[in-house]
């Protein structure tokens, strides 16, 4: 009888609901950090210029440090062998040990130097113990089903929850830490209420994922295998081309997708339209309502080619881009329509065209990696789920670095540090309660006012430009060089099912094992 949970080879709704909605704590302190935390730091710990880009320079660091050591949290995956699984131990270390860095980095009554030299240290161990997590998650997904229909369906959903626990930060941070709706009126005080919750939920979710969800039954570890090591686990990757391919494609995606929510963005619309954190959230309202599009995705699969999704999906990308770098340098700031500042909404919505488009070529781009195991399979008789999930999480790492060099390099470039630092040291004195809201809100607009129009239109173009480069490039990866259609995967399943038939009745010699490369269609 077929274990609960996996049901003839089919994925039951209780893995497809226990393993998804883990994702929504799991993404709320990932975007907690990885988009809030620079913010929170310019605008609450004193930070001067140098300050910022030797925090930059640590991020950096770490990211690609982190993003390094994926494939051997990967092969640690792969050799783990205990009665709750491979992936659920690593999963709720990972959460737990995650929990205490994060609540440091907010709750350290630390600023300036102090903090930098803390935050060395802490954001190293962040890293370290998120990719416990991270890969032990994402390594669990291809494992639970092997179905095409069910890999659409968990990749849907589970990008979906994730993209909850995303925007949820994104939309609940800036209006509780910045502004006039901050929490006891202070960015500090708000932060750390925000990150203590975040922290609440994402124990919960991945709780929850390690109790409900019922993996397939390991096969035994045999006494005399091979140990694997780094070495190996690298060259499993550098076997499966395909793979190497789509993860290029992800280093140039994701770029693109996370500088429009990157602390620029933040520090753009305070500038520009005033430091209130409504306007974030605003922003991420109608630029995150593409996430629904998520849910029409496995019957957009179903009519069109990841090719043809991911070609449309571009262009939609680099119109909506072109659109806000215009509005965004031409238009007059207070332009108004029925009270409403027209300006900032069109800005929104037309970053509402740039998350729908990028949106949908993640999924493409999802469900491409997930495919990538069954390649494995066929080209060298090994799964490897660990290894090539592994590859996810290292783009995503890479790209981040990236990121975060592009945005401290356009900061120092603009002395932002010059308005963030002034801000930083009223939000102390609210902090103390040596001023009131009133106050505040006044001495901030009055830094605001004197910065140079020309900040603004500068961070537009690197908000605009920057990102619609990165797409195009990734659609040109995929475009040319992933060769796993659908109708390719379909037959490598075919025949990886044809196989163990045939195992089971005799033994197939090794040389028999596919090695060469899937021939262009």
């Amino acid at each position: 009888m077929a274990q609960e949970g996996i049901m003839e080879g089919r994925l039951s709704k209780r893995n497809l609901w226990g393993y998804s909605l883990g994702g929504v704590g799991r993404d709320m302190v990932y975007a907690l950090v990885n988009a809030q935390l620079f913010t929170c730091a310019l605008l609450t710990k004193g930070l001067t210029a140098g300050n910022m880009l030797t925090m930059s320079l640590i991020i950096i660091i770490c990211r690609i440090f982190d993003a390094c050591n994926d494939p051997l949290m990967g092969a640690i995956v792969e050799v783990t062998r205990t009665k709750w699984g491979k992936f659920k131990p690593w999963i709720m270390i990972g959460c737990i040990t995650n929990i205490g860095v994060v609540l440091a980095l907010f709750l350290v009554p630390l600023y300036g130097d102090n903090y930098v030299i803390f935050f060395i240290f802490a954001y190293l161990l962040w890293g370290i113990t998120f990719t416990m997590n991270d890969i032990s998650y994402w390594g669990m997904m291809p494992s639970l089903t092997s179905n095409e229909k069910d890999r659409n369906n968990i990749s849907t959903l589970s990008n979906i929850t994730a993209g909850i626990g995303n925007v949820s930060v994104t939309l609940l941070f800036p209006i509780l830490a910045y502004g006039d709706h901050a929490i006891g009126n202070s960015a500090q005080t708000g932060s750390i209420v925000m990150a203590i919750i975040f922290c609440v939920v994402f124990f919960g979710c991945q709780l929850m994922t390690s109790l409900v969800v019922k993996e397939k039954p390991l096969a035994p570890s045999l006494p005399n295998a091979p140990k694997p090591s780094l070495k190996k686990m690298f060259k499993v990757l550098f076997k499966n081309d395909q793979v190497l391919w789509i993860a290029l494609t992800m280093l140039l995606y994701n770029p693109g997708g996370a500088i429009l929510t990157s602390a620029m963005l933040s520090i753009f619309l305070y500038i520009r339209f005033g430091y209130q954190g409504m306007l974030v959230t605003i922003f991420v309202v109608l630029s995150g309502m593409s996430a629904v599009v998520m849910v029409f995705y496995p019957l957009i699969a179903k009519k069109f080619t990841r090719k043809q999704i991911s070609t449309v999906s571009v262009i939609v990308v680099v119109i909506s881009y072109i659109i806000m770098l215009f509005i965004g340098l031409f238009a007059k700031t207070n332009a108004t329509l029925f009270g409403y500042n027209i300006i900032f909404y069109i800005l929104a919505l037309s970053g509402l065209g740039a998350s729908l488009g990028q949106t949908m070529f993640y999924m493409v781009q999802t469900v491409s990696m997930q495919n990538c195991v069954e390649y494995n399979e066929w080209k060298t008789g090994e799964r490897a789920e660990g290894a090539i999930f592994s590859l996810r999480p290292f783009m995503a790492k890479m790209s981040s670095a990236i990121v975060q060099g592009i945005v401290s390099l356009t900061f120092f470039a603009l002395a932002i540090t010059d308005v963030t630092q002034e801000i930083s040291n009223i939000e102390n004195e609210a902090t103390l309660g040596l001023i009131t809201a009133e106050e505040k809100s006044s001495q901030i607009a009055s830094i605001l006012a004197t910065v140079p129009e020309s900040t603004s239109k500068w961070l537009i173009v690197v908000l605009t430009v920057t990102p619609m480069l990165f797409v195009v490039g990734g659609l040109i990866v995929y475009l040319t060089k992933f060769k796993l259609t659908e109708t390719k995967y379909a037959q490598i399943c075919k025949e990886i099912e044809e196989r163990k038939e045939q195992e089971s009745t005799e033994e197939i010699p090794s040389d028999e094992i596919v090695t060469e490369d899937i021939p262009t269609e």
